[in-house]
């Protein structure tokens, strides 16, 4: 949804901490490999999953933290289920960061609501 505000580096981090998402509980589902398979393909030519040395570093401005956040939100809901393994990841990045609960909170309401309007959109075109 947001790739276009990450620099390569950031999507290299992006790609690297999504499959952790991706991969935190064990199963990966249909839908949670074909979103990362759409990230990996929406990225720069030659992006590669690569752990950043540091979040912080990589992630300097609000606009990359967040767009980062709702990436990995949209990973981690792309199944309709919020795992605990997939929050505690996630709320790991988030306070390197040093993103606020409330922040985290709106971000997972409003990939929720991302995920409810595409679905309408869906039915419509199926009609």
């Amino acid at each position: 949804m947001f790739l276009q505000n990450l620099d390569p580096q950031q999507q290299n981090a992006l790609l690297y901490l999504a499959k952790k998402v991706m991969l935190a509980n064990g199963e990966v589902s249909l839908k949670e490999k074909a979103l990362y398979d759409r990230l990996e393909s929406q990225c720069i030519e030659g992006a590669k999953p690569s752990e950043p040395p540091s979040l912080a570093q990589v992630f300097p401005d609000r606009r990359s933290k967040v767009s980062l956040i709702i990436e990995l939100m949209g990973m981690a809901l792309a199944d309709e289920t919020y795992h605990e393994e997939e929050s505690h990841i996630i709320e790991n990045v988030a306070d390197d960061l040093l993103l606020e609960d409330q922040l985290l909170d709106d971000i997972e309401t409003w990939v929720r609501k991302q995920f409810i309007l595409i679905e309408e959109a869906t039915t419509f075109m199926e009609q």
